[in-house]
């Protein structure tokens, strides 16, 4: 989420052999679960059916295309969707995009904060209150400059990290940031790795399921390394292309070169337009930048995360990517997997 995934569906858009779906399909989401395949199946096809029209469907019917999906919150829901799209499509190519944990919540976190905007405005101009649960969720979101916006994020973070390391028995942030550096160094996903550091991740990067205006939404949906290691379980590796955003957005059409060549995709002669590509929620708003002391916190608090994310995907480069991550840390890969991105 918040990671490019609307340019790349917009690449896909424009190439002359993928048929992209409207914004999020979430057709997978909403498979009934623990039904039978075979009850899958024709639920899946009723969905696809139903929204064929916006995939091309002579095309993709005929061989003659790749229908094309984006739904980010499949990457959370790797226990349900993930699990649907392996046992409906096994053959099915799957599109990653990470980026900087720290960058991501805080453009998830300006992405709400437009949202909360635009929902009082329309308010005012219904001249009507909005729902109760409603105005909690953008209370939490409101500021009243664009210039409060790095303030107002950390004051919602700031809670999530600390509740966390308290859950974990370390109230103190200070003990709570050593802890997670020694288990970085160590690599807890690896056999050898004490169980302390096991326990840890399980509580500081547990996955509530947060909605969108949760504050804790912010930073689970940061948590790479279990998802990818889950999915990795269910699909060969030449299956999943595991792209980096800051790598995507400083040489798109390369990337995209490589992303459709790796997928078995055609790509067109004349090549992907050269666009000028905007970091991801960038676009109509005035930039505003983290807190150097929340991003600093926020790179700490990942850092046992990446680490593993690290190993998970030794061929993905996320120490030229994210350096600020990798200091002392494990750089042993997890054996058998290695999901890496395009070059």
């Amino acid at each position: 989420m918040k990671a490019g995934t609307t340019e790349v569906l917009a690449a896909a858009n424009r190439h002359p052999s993928l048929y992209t779906s409207l914004g999020e399909a979430h057709y997978f989401h909403n498979l009934p679960p623990g039904v039978p395949l075979l009850s899958m199946r024709a639920w899946a096809g009723y969905l696809w059916r139903e929204n064929m029209y916006r995939w091309g469907s002579e095309a993709v019917r005929e061989g003659r295309g790749f229908a094309v999906e984006k739904t980010p919150s499949y990457m959370r829901n790797v226990n349900g969707a993930v699990l649907n799209i392996a046992r409906l499509l096994p053959s099915v190519r799957l599109i990653v995009l990470l980026r900087e944990p720290a960058a991501r919540a805080y453009s998830h976190f300006r992405m709400q904060v437009g949202v909360a905007d635009r929902a009082r405005r329309k308010a005012q101009k219904m001249n009507r209150t909005m729902a109760q649960n409603r105005t909690i969720v953008l209370t939490r979101f409101a500021v009243s400059s664009y210039l409060d916006e790095p303030k107002r994020f950390a004051a919602l973070v700031d809670p999530v990290v600390s509740t966390r390391c308290a859950a974990a028995g370390q109230p103190d942030w200070s003990r709570c940031a050593a802890h997670i550096a020694s288990c970085a160094r160590r690599g807890h996903h690896r056999g050898g790795a004490p169980p302390e550091c096991a326990k840890l991740k399980a509580t500081i990067y547990r996955d509530t399921f947060s909605g969108k205006g949760e504050p804790a939404s912010l930073v689970e949906r940061s948590v790479y390394a279990g998802a990818i290691q889950r999915i990795s379980q269910q699909f060969a590796c030449e299956q999943v292309a595991v792209l980096v955003s800051e790598q995507f957005f400083a040489a798109p059409n390369e990337t995209l070169r490589a992303l459709w060549s790796s997928l078995g995709v055609p790509h067109p002669a004349a090549g992907v337009a050269d666009e000028h590509h905007a970091a991801p929620g960038a676009r109509n708003r005035v930039s505003t930048h983290l807190l150097n002391t929340t991003k600093a916190k926020l790179q700490v608090f990942f850092r046992a995360d990446v680490c593993d994310l690290a190993a998970l995907l030794p061929a993905a480069g996320l120490e030229r990517w994210w350096p600020e991550y990798f200091v002392g840390c494990s750089r042993d890969p997890v054996g058998g997997v290695d999901r890496g991105s395009q070059p």
